[in-house]
């Protein structure tokens, strides 16, 4: 991980392995997904078996997105098509 990234339009890059590499480790990482307008916030807060665990902060419910539709940019889970950014923490 190392230094922390902010990453837009974060299709499929390291910034997004190092998100889901902070959830491993229970670090949890800000997620804005949609496009310029509408757009939403949610946190990677960890994962369940294959999947990635969201923390929703509208609903203030916890909502899963498979790893790989994740990594592929991929949060319709979420009504969402894309994910614009990501933040990773650092060690």
């Amino acid at each position: 991980m190392g230094e922390p990234q902010v990453v837009t339009r974060a299709h499929g890059n390291q910034a997004l392995r190092d998100a889901v590499a902070a959830a491993n480790s229970a670090q949890p990482a800000p997620v804005l997904i949609g496009d310029w307008l509408p757009r939403h916030h949610v946190l990677l807060v960890g994962r369940h078996g294959d999947d990635m665990v969201f923390y929703e902060l509208t609903y203030a419910t916890l909502k899963q997105v498979s790893e790989q539709d994740f990594i592929n940019g991929d949060m319709s889970a979420f009504k969402y098509q894309n994910l614009e950014a990501v933040i990773t923490p650092s060690r």
